[in-house]
């Protein structure tokens, strides 16, 4: 390895704090994300939405355990202190973690646009969001390409006097590339939520509140446009050092993509453990949903039956079937007696009851 210089501030370890950002963070989308697939699996609607999120909090917890292997090398601590072997051990795992975080990034997004075509599949849109996934593949690939290709013999990525490698300057290029492409993605996935709910009669505090919700992604905006500038920076021998800061926000990108993904289900995991606690001795203040027969409505004799139908959309934000909203009916069943009969109209029937009739919109 090369030779460096004592550094000013001392044999400083910065590896303890980013592990503990990475598992905090790397813990919130993992609760998230099985929060999400439990809910989906129970109500029978686990979709390729679904699959994605799974698989990219899946490599994320595998790039969790290389992030241990690299800070047990020594990832955070100056190079100076290091010897050649944790050096080279410790910048092995961290292009390792490095092929993670753009597969991570990319099927993440992928998830969000198929998210987003499970609410509406019609029009402009399915052309406009598989336009957009495909950017993040061609913008992706490169990235893992040159990663691969930079350095003869690979290894020589961690090991400089085992081969030779292309400028750093092409590897960045391509690094400001993708973010820059990340960015207009999570741009056009947090404004694509306002385009589609804007016709769906819900309130206008719960279209604000979804929107929000997805917006969390923007984080990860913020968290890719920093790792870029210090990738893009990252001119210093002190590599072991370095590269720690750019891990972080990294670490951070992801997650925050993850979590911005799984809170845009939020609503639906709400009204799902709403009903779940719902015990049925216990009085709600949400209507109950009766399956009445035709003998069970037929009125009282002597009496006339009106049935007063309101339609409203209820919990039904996110899609709980596949390319559809569910709409919710509420019938008041009222009896009235009938002006031509003198007999008086017996006091049992259905009088005030209320149920509901779900159809699809």
């Amino acid at each position: 390895m090369q030779n460096l210089e004592p550094p000013v501030d001392g044999d400083v370890n910065r590896g303890t704090q980013f592990l503990i950002i990475a598992v905090v963070f790397g813990a919130l989308s993992t609760i998230t994300t099985a929060i999400r697939i439990t809910v989906r699996i129970i109500k029978r609607q686990f979709g390729y939405d679904d699959f994605a999120i799974s698989l990219a909090t899946g490599l994320m917890l595998i790039e969790l355990v290389f992030n241990g292997l690299e800070y047990h090398e020594g990832a955070g601590r100056h190079a100076y202190y290091l010897s050649e072997r944790q050096q080279q051990r410790s910048l092995m795992w961290n292009y390792v973690t490095q092929y993670l975080l753009f597969l991570i990034i990319s099927i993440t997004k992928i998830g969000i646009c198929l998210f987003i075509l499970r609410i509406k599949n019609t029009g402009w849109l399915p052309w406009c969001l598989y336009t957009l996934m495909g950017g993040l593949v061609l913008t992706t690939l490169p990235c893992i390409i040159i990663l691969s290709a930079q350095c003869q013999p690979l290894w020589a990525l961690w090991t400089p006097e085992a081969g030779t490698c292309w400028s750093r300057d092409v590897y960045n290029d391509a690094i400001w590339a993708q973010v820059a492409y990340s960015i207009f993605s999570d741009l056009v996935c947090s404004l694509l939520p306002v385009v589609v709910l804007w016709n769906v009669q819900v309130s206008r505090n719960l279209k604000i509140a979804v929107c929000g919700l997805m917006s969390v992604g923007l984080l990860a905006t913020g968290s890719a446009a920093v790792r870029a500038s210090l990738s893009g920076n990252n001119k210093s021998k002190d590599l072991t050092w370095n590269l720690n800061k750019i891990s972080v926000w990294g670490a951070l990108e992801e997650n925050f993509a993850i979590i911005g993904a799984n809170l845009a289900m939020s609503r639906a995991i709400y009204v799902y453990v709403r009903d779940l606690r719902q015990s049925p001795g216990r009085k709600s203040r949400y209507p109950q949903r009766s399956y009445l027969s035709d003998r069970q409505l037929r009125p009282p004799t002597g009496w006339q039956r009106k049935i007063y139908a309101s339609s409203k959309s209820q919990d039904s934000v996110i899609p709980l079937e596949d390319s559809a909203i569910k709409k919710t009916t509420d019938l008041s069943v009222i009896r009235e007696p009938r002006h031509d009969l003198h007999k008086a109209p017996s006091s049992s029937g259905l009088d005030g009851r209320t149920f509901l009739v779900e159809d699809q919109v």
